[in-house]
């Protein structure tokens, strides 16, 4: 092993196998006929379940493979599941309040734990697991394109749930992915919207975002009121979702109908003069329908930016159930958020240094409250359908339309000038500012269906779990901007000899340039601002085929292999006609092999591929140009070694990893006349993570990445040869850890360090310096209806950065406390 990693040989493992959890009804017995007929296991449970109106959690893969005799009968639902488990190793778990579930019979000594009550319902045959709701381990992956366990499966996926999500007061991707280690967001500049911009293991994956495992390219700044958990996807995943930047995807899981009744109030307010309000609303029609409603109202500031930076955000997500029980199951969900407020390029660069100016207030705000703004507005709609065909084998058709509107006009504090992008820097060692405008409109039009056929069959001795598939998609982008003319001609004009403030001392009558320590962000800047009318559009086809199987070739060793074919089609134009496409066909692999010393434990080596093609090489969106038209797509390939173990009982999961990317066929110059594709970048790393209970009273989310990048072929004359990749840390940690005190009491807070990163690999070389950040958290369970937090976030208020770019760095909020308060009905 390469002397990189001092501490890889230490790595233990890996996360995961729990999953999305069903809620059972706390019933007093009562006896009813069945007649249910001999079959798989999975069809027989679920034909109980859905006669007796009783919800059932089964753990992942338990029923696949079995079989059941026919139970007719006058029983209890208990004893008709009792008589379905007869002959087999599985057996029943009544909880405290009624509460069914599934579990492997447990060793000499130890008693089955029951799932919680709160658990999403599903059929049995296609639940994937359960855990206590409350729980921090690690809930397994929605999409069946997972055909194991996570602890089975050869590859780092880290799954925050929803108890992490509202313990740690996140209302934002941003917030929560804070608690996931090896991930940053790069700044919204160079042309493209100002949204989430994710960076995993070295790699932009903005285009990798996915809403319940279908590809959501809609920039916006992702809320989390409709979401159950979130899954983080490491390291290229092409196989699994198709063209990508190689760093990996993340996957926002939604909330879905219950067959239950229940209310959950939220209620906010917080010392940044924010107040944020949510509704979760879940109604059963009937044993087999059920209607959920997400209702959201948040508006207010961010924490230590908050004269100015505001926010106020809207959001419904209703859905409706058919279905549930039955072997045929129909669901619709809408989603909408509107989010509008002010953006913020934060605090200008010292050249000298290549930090964020000392000399900027932390509160200081260069934009203009009159003149700037932000807005985005997103409107999805998905229908599921998904059946049970009988054996085990289940088909399942997801159909999605949305539509993403992103509109913004931001100052650039000693931004790039007209003619001249480092122009202006100099400006901030004369303390001046000069206040760039940075805009764009962007509207994304998305329809795709994707269908997917899962089950199991044998082969001789070997057991094959599968996943079969197809994917159509089509994309729009409509790119526009703003024309922002200041009164003063001079704001226009730059020499290239010095700072346009130097150069042009008007602009400060204008309010086109400010002081560095000082800015007046109500100065009364007098100018226009219009539309420009003048588009480019993008349009993106695919179509894609996909296969994964998990082959059991024996209780000790899996194999897990996946292959996808994409066909690629997008081209441009505006509105005097075309003006490039670009064509081509995408085969991606990922392949492991599995070793379990124990039923708790895996040991693993994969590798696994991805493509990048030249259009969307250097953009978030596929933007095919005359220069990028006939160039080969980037390749990523990733070799992994991990290991993941479930100790204590099985409650605390822990994860580990060593791993190399390498990444080829970037455009470089090779003489002053020649370009070719031979540029290389490469990243090299190890992660550790725990998620779960140590005791019943203390539980941890916790994880290490290290990541050491590095660009190994550039141009002939490139001196960033051997520099690191843009916003990629070498250290990342993360921890959130609570304990329950008693007397409905528990407390808790977390650490999260990320280690220097540069904000672009090139010869301007901004940069956010190393940092740590601290949060404190309790929370006092009144009653059964009504609890209350308080979330310290910042605890010291430290001065951090969360984006960084080459003339700016974004800081994070500072010191904010917020009382929630939560009411259950």
């Amino acid at each position: 092993m390469s002397s990189r990693f001092p501490l890889a040989s230490s790595c233990i493992a890996s996360v995961l196998a729990v999953s999305t959890l069903a809620p059972a009804f706390a019933q007093t017995a009562a006896f009813q006929d069945y007649d249910v007929a001999a079959g798989p296991l999975g069809e027989v449970l679920n034909a109980i379940a859905a006669a007796s109106g009783r919800s059932l959690t089964v753990l992942p893969g338990l029923t696949r493979g079995r079989t059941a005799g026919a139970v007719r009968g006058r029983f209890t639902a208990e004893q008709a599941i009792q008589r379905a488990l007869a002959g087999t190793d599985l057996v029943l778990v009544a909880g405290p309040r009624g509460e069914l579930s599934v579990a492997s019979r447990p060793a000499a000594g130890r008693s089955a734990a029951a799932p919680g009550a709160d658990a999403p319902t599903l059929a049995p045959v296609t639940v994937v697991a359960a855990a206590p709701q409350e729980s921090y381990q690690p809930v397994a992956a929605a999409s069946p394109k997972f055909t194991a366990e996570l602890r089975d499966t050869p590859r780092t996926v880290s799954v925050v749930p929803r108890q992490v999500i509202e313990d740690t007061g996140s209302t934002s991707l941003q917030d929560v992915l804070r608690t996931t280690s090896g991930i940053t967001f790069a700044a919204g500049e160079g042309g493209v919207p100002l949204a989430d911009r994710p960076v995993i293991r070295g790699f932009n994956s903005t285009s990798n975002m996915l809403v319940d495992g279908m590809r959501d390219i809609g920039a916006q700044t992702r809320e989390v009121f409709n979401l159950e958990q979130i899954e983080v996807f490491k390291g290229p995943d092409s196989a699994y979702y198709g063209r990508g930047g190689g760093g990996g995807s993340i996957n926002m899981v939604s909330k879905q109908p219950r067959r239950e009744n229940f209310a959950v109030g939220e209620l906010t307010a917080a010392s940044s003069s924010s107040g944020r309000a949510t509704l979760d609303g879940n109604w059963a029609l009937s044993p087999t329908a059920a209607l959920r409603l997400n209702v959201l109202g948040d508006k207010g500031h961010v924490a230590g930016r908050d004269r100015t930076v505001d926010y106020n955000k809207f959001g419904f997500a209703p859905s409706l159930a058919l279905g549930l029980g039955t072997p045929t199951r129909v669901t619709l969900n809408y989603y909408h958020l509107e989010d509008r407020g002010m953006p913020d390029y934060g605090i200008p660069i010292d050249p000298t240094t290549g930090a964020p100016s000392r000399q900027a207030d932390r509160h200081a705000f260069y934009g203009l409250k009159d003149r700037d703004f932000r807005s985005t507005r997103t409107d999805i709609g998905t229908l599921a359908i998904e059946h049970d065909l009988g054996a085990g084998w289940t088909v399942r058709n997801m159909t999605r339309s949305g539509r993403s509107i992103n509109s913004y006009l931001a100052t650039a504090p000693n931004g790039a000038s007209p003619l001249y992008a480092e122009v202006n820097l100099a400006g901030t060692l004369q303390g001046t500012v000069f206040r760039q405008a940075k805009s764009q409109w962007t509207r994304t039009d998305t329809q795709a269906n994707q269908t997917d056929v899962s089950g199991e069959f044998r082969t001789g001795a070997v057991n094959h779990s599968i996943d079969a598939g197809l994917e159509f998609s089509r994309e729009r982008w409509t790119v526009d901007g703003w024309t922002v003319s200041s009164s003063n001609a001079s704001a226009a004009v730059q020499s290239g000899s010095e700072p346009q403030c130097a150069a042009y001392p008007s602009l400060f009558a204008s309010y086109d340039c400010t002081s560095l320590s000082s800015p007046n962000p109500y100065d009364a800047w007098s100018g226009t601002v219009a539309r420009n009318n003048n588009p480019t559009f993008y349009r993106t086809e695919t179509k894609a085929a996909y296969v994964f199987d998990t082959m059991k070739l024996t209780e000790q060793w899996l194999v897990n292999a996946g292959l996808r074919w994409d066909s690629y089609r997008t081209r441009s134009a505006n509105l005097t006609g075309p003006i490039a496409q670009q064509s081509d066909d995408f085969l991606n692999y990922q392949a492991g092999v599995i070793y379990k010393p124990a039923r708790n434990a895996s040991i693993y080596a994969s590798v696994a591929s991805a493509s990048t093609p030249a259009a969307l090489g250097t953009s978030d969106y596929d933007k095919v140009s005359a220069s990028n038209r006939a160039l080969e797509p980037e390749r990523s390939v990733t070799y992994e070694i991990g290991t993941k173990w479930d100790v204590l009982d099985e409650k605390l999961s822990l994860t580990g990893a060593v791993f190399t990317t390498d990444r080829k066929n970037a455009t470089v110059q090779v003489d002053a006349t020649t370009s070719e594709q031979v540029g290389r970048s490469r990243v090299r790393g190890f992660e550790r993570g725990a998620a779960g209970a140590i005791v019943p009273a203390w539980k941890v989310f916790a994880g290490y990445t290290y990541l050491d990048s590095e660009i190994t072929r550039g141009a002939y004359n490139d001196s960033n040869v051997g520099k690191p990749l843009a916003d990629t840390p070498r250290h990342s940690f993360s921890l959130w850890s609570t304990y329950r005190l008693g007397g409905g009491w528990s407390a808790g807070g977390g650490a999260y360090f990320v280690d220097k990163r540069y904000g672009t690999a090139c010869d301007r070389d901004g940069f956010a310096p190393a940092y740590w950040r601290f949060d404190a958290q309790a929370e006092w369970k009144v009653n059964e209806k009504l609890s209350l937090r308080l979330n310290i976030q910042n605890l010291f208020d430290k001065l951090y950065y969360t984006k960084v770019h080459y003339f700016m760095g974004v800081p994070g909020p500072g010191r904010s406390a917020a009382l929630t308060a939560v009411l259950r009905y």
